[in-house]
This record gives structure tokens, C-alpha cells and sequence, in this order.
């Protein structure tokens, strides 16, 4: 069996030929779809990934500690781990650095967060580090392949541009 990989930069065509050699009769494996697929949300992969940030987190340096602990947060949500999210976000921002890496009005609008968003661990850190809520967020539960996301703001605040 002969086999061709293909490599190339972003709009190079890669998928226009990987879709014309599967037409052909090509067995097609695209290692792009596999590495979402491993680190998926709620996936053992993604856990194992946010794992391996806990230890990193450790770091007691005040400018890159806070953000390698954002980091392993913002995994652990993605894994669906608000009970290992909630914890290391809040020492993330406790930390003393944190100011240089991260607002804590983000808490509000990072979609890495969304999994865990209605957790009442982080409704608890919405309260005490972020009190006030941005004027305009974002829906960010807008269906993949949308054209833009939707903004929910008061209708008096919309300005045509």
C-alpha cells in the first residue's frame, strides 16, 4: 500500500486533495481531526492535559505562576472538571501577578470557561473578583459555523458603524 502524506500552509489546499483522494478511493486520515478528537471536552485526554498543568502550577514566580495556574483552570474547564477548575482558578487569581496576565472581568467573557460557567464554585468567583458585569458579553452557546457571535447588549447602546 502506497502512502502519501500531505503537508502544506494554512489555504495551501490540503483538504481540497485529501477530498479528491478519498473520492479516488483513498483511506484518508487527517491527524488534524484526530488531535481534536483526543483532546476533546470531557475527554481523558484533555483531563490528562490539564493534569500535567497542575503540576506546573506550582511555580512560585509571581508573573508566570498565575498564568500557568490560569492556564491548567481554563483546561480543567474545557475538561469539564469544575471541581478541579474552580480551585485553581481561584488561587490563580489570588495570586499576586495575576493582574499582569489576566482581568478578572474576563471571568465573564473567556469562552474557555463556558463549561463551567454555571458551576456554583465559579458563580462564587464572578461575585468577589468580578463583581460588575461588562456592559456588552458575548453568547458564546452560538452554533458552530456561525458568522458572527451575538451580542447582547441594551438596544440603545447598538450603533451602526
Amino acid at each position: 500500500m502506497q502512502r502519501i502524506g500531505l503537508t502544506g500552509g494554512i489555504a495551501a489546499g490540503k483538504s481540497v486533495a485529501a477530498r479528491r483522494l478519498a473520492e479516488l478511493g483513498a483511506v484518508v486520515i487527517d491527524s488534524d481531526v484526530l488531535a481534536r478528537e483526543a483532546v476533546a471536552p470531557g475527554s481523558a485526554g484533555l483531563d490528562a492535559v490539564a493534569k500535567s498543568l497542575e503540576l506546573l502550577a506550582d511555580n512560585p514566580d509571581q508573573v508566570y505562576g498565575p498564568g500557568i495556574m490560569l492556564t491548567a483552570a481554563q483546561y480543567y474547564a474545557q475538561a469539564r472538571r469544575a471541581d478541579l477548575a474552580v480551585p485553581m482558578l481561584a488561587k490563580a487569581l489570588a495570586a499576586p501577578g495575576i493582574g499582569q496576565l489576566y482581568s478578572p472581568v474576563l471571568l465573564w467573557l473567556d469562552p474557555m470557561l463556558d463549561p463551567i460557567r454555571h458551576d456554583p464554585g465559579f458563580q462564587t468567583l464572578l461575585k468577589q473578583y468580578a463583581k460588575y458585569k461588562p456592559a456588552v458579553t458575548y453568547d458564546t452557546s452560538v452554533a458552530a459555523g456561525a458568522s458572527s457571535p451575538a451580542a447582547s447588549a441594551p438596544a440603545s447602546s447598538s450603533a451602526a458603524h
